[in-house]
């Protein structure tokens, strides 16, 4: 892998998955970056989140364009930035996608117990304490600085119905109870 601040985006091409390719919106990814200063496709080639995100993005939305972005690891205001640019070029028709594990190898107890932690501290619609809990290791989330890029994103959106909408552990596919992945799935709607 590799080591960066900020954000970086795949902005050329397209990802090829076992359901067909999903092209990037390249005109969308060409706007994001202000002429490439944070396209970075080596950056893209190590990293394993979309290759698992895609085939469900595919198989509930069927043929759309994607725009893929990295997260350094630590939150920053380069990623509040990103949030407010996000939110000023898409509409009620965009989906944005912030895609992470939770807890990694920890027993099932511990896991459920830190996990429900980590997505109390995200509903409670706060970014800079989420923030505080990621350096502080009191939440645990691999991808937590897309999650906090996403909060910005919505509340930018005015979104303020955040709501859990499932939690669950490898456990109840692989049996094994003692190293456990946390799996969390969120959203962040407008009020109808």
């Amino acid at each position: 892998g590799y080591s960066f601040s900020g954000w970086r985006v795949y902005a050329k091409g397209a990802f090829d998955t076992p359901l067909g390719a999903m092209p990037v919106d390249e005109a969308f990814a060409r706007d994001l970056v202000e002429g490439g200063s944070r396209e970075a496709r080596q950056t893209h080639a190590s990293e394993h989140a979309l290759e698992v995100q895609l085939p469900f993005l595919q198989a509930a939305l069927g043929e759309v364009t994607i725009v893929p972005i990295l997260f350094g690891s630590d939150p920053e205001n380069a990623h509040e930035e990103l949030a407010a640019r996000l939110a000023s070029m898409t509409d009620e028709n965009d989906l944005v996608v912030a895609s992470t594990d939770l807890s990694h190898f920890l027993d099932e107890d511990a896991a459920n117990a830190l996990d429900h932690t980590s997505l109390d501290a995200l509903l409670e619609q706060d970014p800079a304490e989420f923030a505080a809990g990621l350096r502080e290791k009191r939440y645990s989330m691999c991808g937590g600085t897309a999650v906090f890029t996403a909060m910005h994103y919505a509340k930018a959106r005015g979104a303020e119905d955040w709501s859990l909408l499932d939690y669950r552990s490898s456990a109840a596919v692989s049996g094994d109870r003692e190293r456990v992945v946390g799996y969390g799935a969120v959203s962040m709607e407008c009020a109808a």
